[in-house]
């Protein structure tokens, strides 16, 4: 369980990195 938080909380992050360039260009 600990684990797949860690991937989820990884793809997150990901994903909000991701917008945050988008936003920016």
């Amino acid at each position: 369980a600990l684990a797949e938080m860690k991937s989820i909380n990884l793809f997150g992050v990901q994903q909000i990195c991701r917008n945050s360039i988008a936003l920016e260009q």
